[in-house]
């Protein structure tokens, strides 16, 4: 009898076992293809529409407007999949500060100013591609307000962001290729010694992940070959941004992440020491030394003795409010608005007259396509980073992740262009994902990892 009782116990236990592991594995199926899989089809199609230049010289003989189209439809399309099926799959989240309706805001006047901007006779592909921008922004939000989301896509990210640096280093001396816009002028671009002009320049869009991974790496608890390669990203950030392409705003904003890192973030946690200040003086200190030998560096001294650091940008924005009347600056011109800016950049051209769709004063983006009152909405996003957090919210690897880059996107709000469509993907990730973990409710514990880790 004994034995009998033995062998029932030994078999149910089996039973429950495999009905156990085949609960795990229709769960798997159940959402990681549906949920998780469409962001990774997303991120991929995102990267492969950036780097469209790189695969046309490389001898991928599609017509770039045709991978920027598809790639565009594509993104947006499994990005909405991914978002429906994983919050009907997964327990709600509570948000706060009114952080849903104001999304659902968002989209209807995103929409309202498309339909403004086809009235305006603005160009369709800028509509087209500013509003898929704009789309794909809000549900990057929604996406990243789940733990299980962030971990899934971190090794998906860090592998795009090393192919791009490899296809830079590739490319980085080969002219692009020229392209025409409806009713324009070709753009005709003069060779310069930062290498703008060039397909490597297209892809580096990809390279703003650079800090958010570097950032992300450092906050997290487990160490592993993936982490070693997050926080090289910074490196490959510098190199490629500051070395090859000589923007020396870069060099700042890298400088402003490790000093948040260093002394804002334990500030944050209650947890700053004597020796982590010493430590950022002295890497402060041999940052500089390297940065003083670059030639961005070299132009940046150059420019602040000639007084004419920021005459470049003021020039734009004087540009702007000229071109702009009183009405357009209360309501914008809509999505694909552009403005009568300086000929000296290599902007669109329309009937001998350069058309600026950006500026360094990257908030006037807002108010190009909305007006002041768009830039007011907006303004309701930055609003919540303000607001003081428990010391459990901080335990928590993505919050903190977001709360060490977002000061560098409000530096890049203000002080850099702003473009809002599939090619800045990217950017919108990082920005999306951020602003996202600052309007929810979370604490310190993790939520479950249901999208697979990868």
């Amino acid at each position: 009898m004994q034995d009998v009782t033995y062998y029932q116990y030994a078999n149910a236990n089996a039973n429950a076992n495999a009905n156990a592991d085949a609960d795990a594995f229709q769960r798997r199926v159940s959402i990681l293809p549906a949920g998780g899989m469409f962001i990774l089809l997303a991120i991929a199609c995102a990267a492969v529409g950036i780097s469209r230049q790189a695969l046309w010289y490389f001898g991928v003989p599609i017509p770039l407007r045709i991978v920027t189209a598809s790639c565009t439809v594509f993104t947006l399309f499994f990005l909405s999949l991914a978002t429906w099926r994983i919050s009907s799959s997964l327990a709600a989240l509570p948000s706060g500060h009114l952080f849903g309706p104001r999304l659902l805001l968002l989209c209807l006047w995103v929409f309202c100013l498309a339909i403004y901007g086809f009235i305006a006779d603005n160009l369709p592909s800028d509509v087209f591609k500013e509003a898929a921008g704009w789309f794909v922004l809000v549900l990057l939000c929604l996406l990243g307000r789940r733990d299980a989301v962030w971990q899934r896509v971190r090794k998906p990210l860090v592998v795009v962001f090393y192919v791009a640096f490899i296809l830079i280093l590739l490319t980085y001396k080969v002219p692009h290729i020229v392209t025409t816009f409806e009713r324009s002028e070709e753009r005709r671009v003069a060779w310069d010694s930062r290498n703008i002009a060039t397909i490597g320049y297209s892809i580096r869009p990809i390279m703003e992940l650079g800090l958010f991974l570097g950032a992300w790496g450092l906050v997290q608890r487990r160490t592993d070959r993936w982490r070693i390669l997050m926080v090289g990203a910074l490196g490959v950030y510098f190199v490629v941004n500051v070395l090859i392409f000589g923007f020396r705003g870069s060099a700042v904003a890298l400088v402003e992440l490790i000093a948040v890192f260093t002394l804002l973030r334990p500030i944050a946690q209650g947890k700053l020491h004597g020796g982590t200040i010493a430590a950022t003086f002295i890497v402060g200190g041999i940052g500089i030394a390297i940065a003083s030998q670059t030639n961005a560096f070299s132009k940046f001294t150059h420019r602040l003795s000639e007084g004419d650091l920021f005459e470049s940008r003021i020039s734009e924005a004087k540009a702007f409010f000229e071109d702009m009347n009183s009405f357009e600056l209360m309501i914008g011109r809509g999505l694909g608005g552009s403005y009568i800016g300086p000929h000296w950049a290599p902007v669109i051209v329309i009937n001998g007259r350069p058309h600026w769709v950006a500026n360094h004063f990257g908030f006037l983006h807002f108010v190009l396509i909305g007006g002041f009152l768009f830039l007011a909405f907006i303004a309701t996003f930055v609003v919540p980073i303000i607001f003081r957090r428990s010391r459990e919210w901080y335990d928590n690897e993505y919050n903190l992740a977001a709360f060490t880059v977002m000061p560098i996107i409000i530096y890049s709000i203000l002080c850099d262009p702003i473009v809002i469509d599939t090619d800045s993907f990217f950017t919108l990730l990082v920005v999306g994902f951020c602003f996202a973990r600052f309007s929810t409710a979370v604490g310190g514990a993790r939520e479950p990892a249901t999208l697979s880790t990868y």
